[in-house]
């Protein structure tokens, strides 16, 4: 009748409760069913934390020994009281006679009297696997023959060997006579003459 005149009508929607006799699914517990329904909610309600920028992976560092790696330093040597000869090349042949002249020469304007015949040597570095840089090496080279010291030894060497020396250890300028490379020098009789010329003026 109500609905005739025009009143509408509402009727509660039935809503199945669950009551305490009814039954889960078959193996699901209440207590799953429950975390499983408050766990969809937290999701529902929390977004998902935004996911920390991946890092460029980093470089590696480079050993100390790789930074500062330093060429093998082969010396060829002879040597008398009264100079010091060194060559990057070997020593033998007509080169190394005319390199034991040089310090024959280099005595008699000393004025030695001893005929000591000049020593052959070589100085080799690294002489282990822990290379680091050659200075302290090179230093007692250099003491060792009284290059640079009052009433040392004369060093003859080329331009090339001097500036090796020098990139480690100072040089006083007084203390080296620079020659030619001896192997070019030999092939040449007119190179040889104005060598020993050079050689005899006063310094």
């Amino acid at each position: 009748m109500l609905a005739d005149m025009g009143i509408d009508v509402w009727y509660p929607r039935k809503v199945a409760i669950p009551t305490a006799n009814q039954q889960p699914p078959a193996g699901v517990s209440p207590q799953s069913m429950a975390a499983t329904g408050l766990a969809s909610l937290k999701s529902a309600l929390d977004p998902a934390p935004p996911s920390p920028p991946t890092s460029a992976p980093q470089p590696q560092a480079v050993p100390e020994s790789e930074r500062h790696t330093v060429a093998p330093i082969r010396l060829y040597h002879l040597h008398n009281e009264a100079g010091l000869l060194i060559s990057t090349e070997p020593l033998l042949g007509p080169v190394g006679q005319f390199a034991a002249d040089l310090l024959l020469s280099q005595r008699w304007r000393q004025g030695t009297a001893t005929n000591a015949k000049p020593e052959l040597s070589e100085f080799n570095w690294p002489l282990t696997d822990n290379i680091g840089t050659p200075e302290r090496a090179l230093l007692a080279f250099m003491d060792k023959f009284g290059v640079g010291a009052e009433g040392g030894r004369m060093l003859f060497c080329t331009e090339a060997t001097r500036a090796l020396i020098a990139s480690w250890v100072p040089l006083a300028d007084q203390s080296y006579f620079l020659i030619p490379d001896l192997s070019v020098l030999m092939l040449s009789a007119d190179a040889k003459r104005q060598f020993w010329e050079t050689l005899s003026r006063p310094r």
